[in-house]
């Protein structure tokens, strides 16, 4: 048997607490130095969600360390880590700078001690509160804890046996927020009129109104919903011969109309609309003019409908000032309409080289109903991201280039989440998801297990109160899953961020999901489109080589 001396045990030690602070009862620490500095610190409970990290700026000879955080960040128990002397520990778990947003905080090592003055700045607050639990009293003398809606701003208190009730405890986040009742008396709401509580955090406000109502019934009853099917999926019809090959890589829908970019047999991009579909005729379509449509390695390639808009780019596999190098996109103002080539791009701006990649086999299109906001291109490589500003539909602009926030398939997509201003979800079929905002900024990142492989065009939605993320696989290897929509509910938190940061730590499982079927492809491009008609949810999953499906979704009944 191998022999370990004493001598290689506490070398081994030594090494081991080179890195980070040894908690108080660490039995790894044989050999303290005795020295009390502090070479690194982090404060590793960040922002709204507590899971961010921020490095604080340390100044050894003045032994001052500074920190700008999230104003969000709980700063009641605010938790350090960082790299101190051998056998060094911090005096305290964690710290509260609630009071003063300067600390005195204390290195042990023995019997030596140390001081470091901890400075902490908060950034302006950004996050409007939320109601984390409530708890209510009822007229009978129990206790309940009420359900709080984050879509329709309700609390729920499931009293509707009581004509009074006492709230007994609301906890909030950011935890520093405030709150008060507008019609209670001694914590005592009446049926009558309950009114509403509204909380504040640094001047940001969030009212709901209270209900005496139980928890109501939200979204789409995803059980009893029509399928609509021109997939490979023996289940339905025929695969649409527009999918068959992998002359189609580009989808999308509205809810009425489905947009099929498609060079099957020529140039021939189409409108499906929905009724016919569902009547299970896939072959009857409405052709778009072409007029004028014309350069590029291939004239259409990818394509978007927005507010009743089409949006059809082409692909060039070099951006150059030629007809072959130019990429182009088309807009028509409906599927009757002559089309209009709206911008033009060969790669320069007032001179300035901004690109010479393979734009066109992604088009990205997010604009309000006004027709303003963003058109989103990504190179092949997926390094670059192409951003141009839209006014009016058809007014196209200042094109600017973003390093890509990861490197994206050249199947790539953003879409804005309903009902937000200025988050944007970026994926690929080869990227997990990520929450963005316009410049490319990185707001949030879901693991890359967290949903299947070659998930892409990934939607977040609200349908009836809950709040959905959608998304459709494609499939390149046969190892792959098979070209699958899947619907996930992320209702759960008051905002994105936190729903996402709930359906990571939850079971991940889909609330509905419908196989395509399909074969590998080497063009493995995959599109999902939504849309609310008629109080109902429509839904398309679209993929290369595998085809496509349409369904529709009623409100969940009591």
């Amino acid at each position: 048997m191998k022999q370990y001396h004493t001598k290689h045990l506490a070398l081994y030690a030594l090494l081991l607490c080179t890195f980070f602070a040894c908690a108080k009862d660490d039995p790894i620490v044989e050999n303290p130095s005795g020295e009390t500095f502090i070479y690194k610190l982090n404060i590793v409970n960040g922002n709204i969600s507590g899971n961010e990290t921020y490095e604080g700026t340390v100044d050894k000879e003045n032994k001052t360390i500074d920190f700008t955080i999230a104003a969000e960040t709980d700063i009641q128990a605010v938790r350090f880590q960082g790299k101190l002397s051998l056998g060094a520990r911090l005096d305290k778990e964690t710290y509260d700078f609630s009071e003063s947003l300067s600390q005195t905080v204390q290195v042990v090592n023995g019997e030596n001690t140390g001081d470091y003055q901890v400075n902490v700045t908060l950034k302006k607050a950004e996050q409007a509160p939320v109601i984390q639990k409530m708890t209510v009293k009822l007229s009978d003398g129990s206790s309940t804890e009420a359900f709080v809606s984050y879509v329709d701003q309700t609390v729920y208190m499931k009293a509707t046996q009581s004509n009074e009730v006492e709230i007994t405890g609301i906890s909030c986040l950011p935890k520093r927020a405030t709150y008060s009742l507008t019609k209670a008396a001694n914590g005592k709401v009446s049926k009558d009129d309950p009114g509403e509580i509204v909380l504040d955090f640094m001047g940001l406000k969030t009212s709901y109104y209270l209900s005496f109502a139980n928890t109501p019934v939200f979204g789409a009853d995803f059980a009893s919903g029509g399928i609509y099917d021109f997939s490979a999926n023996a289940a339905g019809a025929s695969i649409h011969a527009d999918f068959a090959a992998e002359n189609t890589r580009s989808a999308d829908f509205d809810g009425n109309r489905v947009l099929v970019v498609s060079r099957q047999g020529g140039n021939n991009p189409k409108i499906l609309y929905f009724d016919d579909l569902k009547n299970g005729d896939g072959d009857k379509e409405k052709k778009l003019d072409i007029t004028g449509l014309s350069g590029g390695t291939y004239v259409i390639s990818s394509g978007r409908l927005s507010h009743g808009h089409i949006y059809i780019c082409n692909l060039t596999t070099a951006l150059a000032d030629t007809e072959a190098g130019a990429l182009k996109i088309y807009h028509w103002q409906d599927e009757n309409a002559t089309p209009e080539t709206i911008f033009r791009f060969n790669g320069t701006l007032n001179g300035e080289v901004l690109s010479k990649g393979r734009f066109g086999d992604n088009l990205s299109v997010c604009l309000d109903e006004n027709g303003n906001g963003y058109i989103f291109l990504f190179t092949q490589d997926g390094k670059q991201m192409l951003r141009l500003d839209v006014s009016g539909f058809n007014a196209v602009s200042n094109p600017y280039i973003i390093d890509a926030p990861a490197e994206v398939s050249y199947y790539a997509s953003v879409n804005r989440v309903d009902g937000s201003e200025n988050e944007y979800v970026l994926t690929s079929a080869r990227a997990p998801i990520i929450l963005m905002d316009k410049d490319g900024n990185i707001i949030y990142k879901l693991d890359g297990a967290s949903v299947p492989v070659r998930g892409t065009d990934a939607r977040i939605i609200h349908f009836n109160y809950e709040r959905y993320l959608v998304m459709t696989s494609g499939r390149a290897a046969t190892s792959d899953p098979v070209q699958t929509l899947y619907v996930y509910d992320i209702s759960s938190g008051a905002s994105t961020v936190q729903a996402l940061t709930a359906f990571e730590e939850g079971d991940k499982l889909p609330v509905f999901s419908y196989s395509l079927d399909g074969s590998t492809a080497s063009a493995y491009a995959a599109n999902t489109g939504w849309g609310i008609i008629n109080d109902k949810l429509r839904l398309l999953g679209a993929a290369t080589k595998a085809g496509f499906m349409v369904a529709e979704f009623s409100k969940k009944s009591q």
